[in-house]
């Protein structure tokens, strides 16, 4: 399973807040300041001195410390004796899942084992109190970590329908898409043409997600594709278009994104570039007719703004005139 280096990082900050709560507690403070007292009393402690008062939490403190190793086996070591002391620690199988780097088939296999624990050792009544919570909950974020990467394994392998309804699983669990699913699930309606629900996914798109390279996409290819309003499909490709540089540059044929650099030299402007190419080549491989269609319209519409793209059109319109003289 190819791993995510910026979720890594999340999932090593994810282990400070799991002790957090376990030094602290469930605990509602009635104002700023009692809450501020806590945080300095835990600020004289170490963290990594902490110990666990059971064999569940020796379970999760141990994945937690897996995640960053290199070693496949190694992890799969973490992994497995992590389960011989809590049985349903969901997060093993994410772990156990990420260790296999080439084998997606069994990756998702171990998910899905891990989604089975998680729904075993919680009752449909905790699922049901805290419906929308489980990204901002500590004892949740490792089933909504397994249920993304299940989603992306999904991709992966072609399996789009599970991943769609995956990928929709997850927005009910987390409100506010903290994983970012809401764009990758329009991209996936967009590849199969299921253009009625897409219209339901964009009419209820989240504020914060409005801007998104695919939400933007989206928009403009179902303005042109099914309601044929061709002046909002314009309108949201030049915002497309111009809201990264490195998009415009992509589709002027000026910028190859190597997908697997995870160094500290990739910007966000640039991993928010590499991502959405990502899920626009899938669109593209999966409904090349309809994209074509719709990127042939964009291109040669006057009212289409973008710098590299039109001066690559003029160059091709030059020479294309220089070739006519020649050849009278």
């Amino acid at each position: 399973m190819p791993e995510d280096l910026r979720l890594i990082e999340l999932i090593i900050g994810e282990k400070y807040l799991y002790i957090r709560e376990k030094l602290i507690g469930k605990v509602k403070f009635d104002n700023i300041e009692e809450l501020s007292v806590q945080m300095e009393k835990l600020g004289e402690i170490s963290l990594d001195d902490y110990e666990p008062k059971n064999d569940i939490e020796r379970a999760q403190l141990m994945v937690y410390d897996g995640y960053p190793e290199e070693d496949n086996d190694k992890k799969r070591s973490v992994a497995l004796n992590a389960l011989k002391l809590d049985k349903f620690c969901t997060d093993a199988y994410t772990l156990l899942g990420f260790a296999q780097t080439d084998d997606p088939e069994k990756a998702l296999e171990y998910f899905k084992m891990g989604e089975v624990l998680f729904k075993n050792r919680h009752p449909e009544s905790f699922f049901k109190e805290n419906m929308g919570d489980f990204f901002i909950l500590i004892e949740t974020k490792p089933y909504i970590r397994n249920l993304y990467y299940t989603m992306l394994l999904q991709e992966i392998l072609n399996m789009l329908d599970e991943a769609v309804e995956t990928g929709k699983r997850l927005l009910e669990l987390d409100r506010y898409d903290n994983m970012k699913t809401e764009n990758r699930v329009c991209m996936l309606l967009i590849t199969q043409n299921r253009f009625d629900e897409l219209s339901v996914m964009l009419e209820n798109v989240k504020k914060e997600n409005c801007n998104l390279p695919e939400i933007l996409f989206a928009k403009s290819i179902y303005c042109f594709h099914s309601i044929k309003n061709m002046k909002n499909a314009i309108v949201y490709a030049n915002t497309l278009f111009n809201c990264n540089s490195y998009i415009g540059k992509f589709f002027a044929g000026e910028y190859s994104p190597v997908m697997k650099d995870n160094s500290d030299t990739v910007t966000n402007v640039e991993a928010e570039a590499k991502e959405f190419i990502s899920q626009f080549s899938r669109v593209f491989g999966l409904n090349r007719e309809r994209v074509i269609e719709w990127m042939s319209y964009i291109r040669e519409n006057p009212q289409f703004d973008n710098n590299h793209i039109n001066q690559r059109r003029k160059e091709k319109r030059k020479k294309k005139r220089v070739m006519t003289k020649k050849s009278r």
